[in-house]
């Protein structure tokens, strides 16, 4: 009877441990890359690789590929102060993007998150529109 408990225990941690991260569709990417174009791009460029001292890169960003929560704050509702990316320090302001949709929200944020060698989960219109009204 333990030897059973242990193996499920060791199936169901191996199960949780899978990742279930399926790729964006393409039309959800083609949307946000359009939308980064239009509202980020001049500030993190066309790589997002940002720019010296004043905007943090968007690849290779554990703040991108982590929290969704975070993330959706960050572009929601600005930020400003100093800050470090990669070992680097920036100190300039992300301005608020509430004046987006969720949906063009989403799409931008799902697209920063699987752009430049970044892979992260999808985050959907549901999740920014909680964060927005939390």
């Amino acid at each position: 009877m333990r030897i059973l408990i242990l193996f499920s225990l060791i199936i169901s941690l191996f199960a949780c441990n899978k990742s279930t991260n399926t790729p964006p569709s393409k039309e959800i990417m083609a949307a946000g890359q359009k939308h980064y174009t239009a509202h980020c791009k001049v500030c993190h460029q066309a790589n997002g690789e940002g720019t010296s001292m004043m905007n943090p890169p968007l690849a290779n960003n554990k703040t991108v590929t982590g929290s969704p929560e975070k993330l959706t704050k960050i572009v929601l509702f600005g930020q400003s102060g100093p800050i470090k990316v990669n070992g680097k320090k920036f100190n300039g302001v992300m301005a608020p993007h509430s004046h987006l949709s969720d949906k063009q929200l989403s799409e931008i944020l799902t697209y920063i998150r699987n752009s430049w060698g970044n892979e992260a989960s999808a985050i959907t219109t549901e999740q920014v529109r909680k964060v927005r009204f939390k």
